[in-house]
């Protein structure tokens, strides 16, 4: 079935051309409905700037480059969303998707945008994005922040990610729990669908690497967020109890 609704597309990348260009073709080769796709590009080194100079000379991609890096929190990621919400009327659903990932299911996106258009109120994730809670009848309450789908309308309503906590010291960590569990207080639901993509074997330890000369700035970033984020588990008790279903939420 052709769908002739615009399609955006956004990743938050670090250093990882090698998986962009991987990432830029199966998007290329699988999606179906017209699409935008923008990269955020969080102050890459000069070989990732090449390929994303590449990526945008050859009409792949719009690069979004910031000119410093935040050493922690979801700043990348919220400039994304922050994307998804000015192009709404151009781009009515929107995917954010991380930069070592790659599609791998011919239309994708059909499937997507048919979910969003039967359920609004709706944001779509894959099964390898499930944390804590088994599904119940396709549906979770939280996922991991790898492959997100969503109407770009929803974030006038559930807002970013957390980055700073009260006193301005820059989150880290476990937030995507506290911004897909935010879905549900506000009425919105989470449903799971079949992988459609894999993960590149880059993997976690080399990823840290990336982050070595940062590490105080994270480790203090890592305490702050655990530290939050316990009073966000003791605060939600009864919404994170593994019988609770989405029917029952408020």
């Amino acid at each position: 079935m052709a769908i002739m609704k615009m399609l955006g597309i956004g990743v938050p990348s670090f250093n990882r051309g090698a998986q962009l260009l991987k990432l830029v073709e199966s998007i290329e080769a699988n999606t179906n409905a017209p699409y935008r796709l923008w990269i955020v590009d969080d102050f890459s080194d000069q070989k990732t700037q090449r390929v994303l100079a590449f990526l945008e000379k050859q009409g792949q991609a719009t690069i979004i480059r910031k000119q410093h890096r935040p050493l922690a929190g979801f700043d990348t990621f919220n400039h994304v969303l922050d994307i998804a919400q000015q192009y709404q009327d151009e781009c009515p659903y929107f995917v954010k998707l991380d930069d070592d990932l790659e599609i791998i299911t011919k239309g994708w996106d059909d499937l997507i945008i048919k979910i969003l258009d039967e359920e609004p109120k709706t944001m779509v994730t894959c099964q390898s994005c499930n944390v804590r809670f088994p599904p119940v009848e396709g549906y979770i309450r939280q996922c991991k922040a790898e492959f997100l789908a969503f109407r770009s309308s929803m974030l006038n309503i559930v807002g970013r990610f957390i980055e700073r906590d009260a006193d301005g010291n820059p989150m880290a960590y476990s937030m995507d729990s506290e911004f897909t569990e935010r879905l549900g207080i506000y009425g919105y639901r989470i449903k799971q669908i079949p992988d459609v993509y894999k993960t590149v074997a880059d993997g976690t330890n080399r990823r840290s690497k990336h982050f070595a000369s940062e590490q105080p700035a994270l480790d203090a970033a890592k305490k702050t967020s655990i530290d939050l984020w316990k009073g966000i588990e003791k605060s939600h008790r009864a919404f994170m109890l593994p019988g609770k279903v989405e029917k029952d939420l408020p």
